[in-house]
């Protein structure tokens, strides 16, 4: 597996030196079962986590309605260039984390444009040579597994040295 890193003042973080993360995924492919294991993971390290998950239908159903630290979004508040938009996906935007994990393992564009916008001091995702400009970090991955790509990553979160 090889790395790309972005030139950047800043050298990519280790786990102990993280307090606040935020997670973006397509909600239509990852399970809330899943995602419950990317969260808690970081939760038993007492890091503060956040999540935004696209749906990739027209309208959001139950089981994607926002509540507490998990906030979705579907093609309804996507702009007429895709871009995300609306009150819930600005304040996560505006968050400071410490690390933005974006686990789009398709392209979606919807997704890519919130690693762009973020806030976030240091963005990873899997390795798409298309939206380079997007991340700070990337890691090649040729898993289509949300869940994969998570581990694929967190190799490099848990680098402490």
């Amino acid at each position: 597996m090889r790395s790309f890193q972005n030139e950047k003042s800043e050298m990519l973080k280790s786990m102990k030196q993280t307090k606040n993360i935020g997670i973006v995924y397509n909600a239509t492919d990852f399970s809330a079962k899943e995602l419950t294991k990317v969260v808690h993971f970081f939760e038993a390290e007492g890091k503060q986590v956040k999540t935004l998950g696209y749906v990739d239908a027209k309208e959001k159903r139950d089981e994607h309605l926002s509540h507490g630290s998990d906030v979705f979004f579907s093609r309804k508040e996507l702009s007429f260039w895709l871009i995300p938009k609306g009150e819930e996906v600005e304040r996560f935007l505006k968050e400071e984390f410490d690390f933005l994990i974006n686990l789009d393992c398709k392209g979606l564009f919807p997704l890519q444009a919130i690693s762009a916008k973020s806030n976030a001091k240091i963005k990873m995702a899997k390795y798409l040579n298309q939206y380079e400009f997007a991340h700070d970090f990337m890691a090649s991955s040729n898993t289509m597994d949300e869940l994969e790509l998570f581990n694929d990553l967190k190799k490099y979160i848990l680098n402490d040295e």
